[in-house]
Parts: C-alpha cells; sequence; structure tokens
C-alpha cells in the first residue's frame, strides 16, 4: 500500500474539513492581507490542520483550528499593524445595514455620549465582485459573559444599553434585534487573555484551557454596544407614528409577533431589551426585585402601555439611585443556570499577578 505523503494527507484533510463558505474566505485572504489584516491559520491556502501534526491537539475538536462558525458572512482576524482583534462582515453593497453603520458612526453622531453602535473601522471593497463589501469591526464579546459578579456591574450595562436605545430611537432608528445575542461588550479587560472566537469559553490558542476572567468593576469602565443592525429600520415620521409588520430578532416572546396586525417596531426594542435583562437576573433572585418593575413594565404585553426608551431610561435612573451602596458593591448570590457558569466561579482572577493565560 502507497504511503501517503503529509502534504497529501494535509489536501485531503482541508478538503474534507472546510465548507464552500469558508473557501470564499481563503480565496479572499490576499486582499485581506493587503489592506493589514490577518487571518487565522484555517483561512489560509497551504493552512496544514494542527491536529495532524507530531505533537498537535489530540482531535479536531480540540484544535484552535477545528473551530469554524455557522454564519459564513462573520470572520474574526487580526489587524497587522497593531495586534487588534477585529470581526469582519460581509454585506451586499445595497443592504441597508451599510447604510445605517456608516450613518451611526458619521462624526457628529459618535461624539454623542449615549451612542453604543459598534464602531466602524474599515470597508473594505471586493475587488472581483461589486456587490459585495467587508465592514470591519473589533472584536466584542457577548455581554454577560463571564457572569456579572456585582450588581453595580448590572446597573453600569443596563445604563448604556439603555441610553443606546434612546440614542438609536431619537435618531427614528428602531433596532429590530435588541436580544442577547446582539448586546456585545468590549472583554478586552475583563478576559486580558482573551479567547477563542467561536468556542467563547476556552483559551484562544488551546481549547482545553478555559479562559480567566475579571470581574468589571476592577477594570472599569468597561464598554457595551449593540451589532446587528440588519434588521433595523428608519421611521423619517418618528418613533410615535412608526407602524412595522411582520417578526423580528432572536426574541420570539414578542406579545406582537403573534398578532397579524401593524406594531409599533420602537415599542418592540423596548420589549426585546427588557426581556433580556429579566434573564440577565433570573440567577440573581436577591437583587432582582430592584429592577423587576421597570423589567415588568417594558415587557407587558400591551405595548401600548410599554415606557419608550425614553421613559423606560428617566425610570431606571430613578430606581438606581435608591439602590442602596451595599446592594451595588456586594457579590452578588448567584445561582448557575448551567455546569458552564458554575465552571466560570473557578478561572476568575482575583490578583494582579494573573495568570491571564
Amino acid at each position: 500500500m502507497t504511503e501517503i505523503t503529509p502534504v497529501a494527507e494535509a489536501a485531503l484533510v482541508r478538503a474534507e474539513t472546510r465548507d464552500e463558505g469558508e473557501l470564499w474566505w481563503v480565496a479572499h485572504q490576499p486582499l485581506f492581507s493587503s489592506r493589514g489584516y490577518k487571518l487565522r491559520p484555517r483561512y489560509h491556502a497551504d493552512w496544514i490542520p494542527s491536529w495532524i501534526l507530531p505533537g498537535g491537539p489530540p482531535s479536531q475538536h480540540a484544535a484552535e483550528d477545528g473551530f469554524h462558525g455557522w454564519n459564513n458572512d462573520i470572520l474574526d482576524a487580526t489587524r497587522m499593524s497593531d495586534g487588534t482583534k477585529v470581526v469582519f462582515k460581509r454585506l451586499l453593497t445595497t443592504e441597508f445595514e451599510l447604510v445605517l453603520v456608516r450613518h451611526l458612526n458619521s462624526p457628529h453622531l459618535l461624539s454623542h455620549p449615549y451612542n453604543r453602535t459598534v464602531p466602524l473601522l474599515d470597508v473594505i471593497p471586493i475587488p472581483d465582485d461589486d456587490n459585495l463589501v467587508i465592514i470591519v469591526m473589533p472584536r466584542l464579546r457577548l455581554f454577560c459573559t463571564p457572569i456579572f459578579r456585582h450588581f453595580r456591574e448590572v446597573t453600569e450595562c443596563m445604563r448604556q444599553f439603555l441610553q443606546g436605545l434612546v440614542f438609536m430611537h431619537s435618531c427614528n432608528i428602531a433596532h429590530g434585534d435588541a436580544c442577547r445575542h446582539n448586546l456585545m461588550m468590549d472583554g478586552s479587560r475583563v478576559v486580558p487573555g482573551g479567547s477563542h472566537f467561536y468556542a467563547h469559553w476556552a483559551h484562544p490558542n488551546n481549547l482545553r484551557v478555559r479562559f480567566r476572567w475579571r470581574d468589571r468593576c476592577s477594570v472599569t469602565p468597561v464598554n457595551y454596544y449593540f451589532i446587528d443592525f440588519g434588521l433595523s429600520e428608519y421611521y423619517p415620521d418618528g418613533q410615535d407614528s412608526a407602524v412595522g409588520i411582520g417578526s423580528y430578532g432572536q426574541d420570539g416572546s414578542v406579545p406582537e409577533f403573534h398578532l397579524d396586525e401593524p406594531h409599533n417596531p420602537f415599542k418592540i426594542d423596548v420589549y426585546q431589551l427588557g426581556n433580556a435583562f429579566l434573564r440577565v437576573l433570573a440567577p440573581f433572585p436577591a437583587h432582582e426585585e430592584y429592577l423587576a418593575p421597570l423589567l415588568e413594565s417594558m415587557t407587558t404585553a400591551d405595548p401600548n402601555v410599554r415606557p419608550t426608551a425614553a421613559e423606560a431610561l428617566k425610570q431606571f435612573e430613578k430606581i438606581s439611585a435608591g439602590i442602596p451602596d451595599a446592594a451595588l458593591e456586594t457579590i452578588m448570590e448567584y445561582q448557575p443556570d448551567s455546569d458552564s457558569d458554575a465552571e466560570d466561579l473557578n478561572h476568575e482572577i482575583t490578583s494582579d499577578d494573573g495568570p491571564y493565560r
């Protein structure tokens, strides 16, 4: 029997492992390199899977380069000039999301203190396809992982997202998907050693090692951002008269989704954000009571009774001003939803000497 060479084995594994969507990124890797961005080894034409190398990971599932995402329009990269971790999103040039993200990142809006739009770092045209463009954004982390440790961290997070919603609505823009997975934070100081883009619980270069993290109070300020404006709409006549129909985003519990009639999309944003924070506070019953009245009003079934984003922010500031310092500062009693969440507690960094990695 003919022995397969390492080069041939690598070619076979590449062919079996990478799907058609990934191969688009492989084909355009030289373009991104010329623009100053480095893709992970998996997305290079000459990639040799690490798990087939001597001394490499024991399996594909333990390897950094063994993971790929479910959405082939999204990929992570590194800006070579300074090592900044970024995210690429592939859009059609005709998509309204491109217009909105550019507009919300325009200089006169970026300076607004309530603007919590994901920063737009770069726009890369695709020379061989005039219909496509890549927007480049900082790599962010899901807002609720790692877990919140102090109630002050929760209130600061909620304040920023309410402010961001007020800002968007003041621009007559309804997000349309202001749900859990589109609420992000700059986790660069919370998780100082970083984590894998797809295996977010793991060290970036070793999936067998869990990431290490700091509580948010120890690295303030922590900034939070809205991402994914793919379902967003602009209503030139303002939010009071805005009318939409259909379904929105990740949260299937929105009452309007079950009614085949027009509805106000701005009130749906309020519901979605309120419901996201109800889920965040569920493992912290001792502290849930402070914000429960506001969150219940934001998620009431009748949209006409729900507050606007501006009203919700005003109520929030009144409530938060009355929360005792002791409740804000003490470590919250935590009832984890899963073994994975409980495991996070074992990897908190509690001193300045790390280890971070």
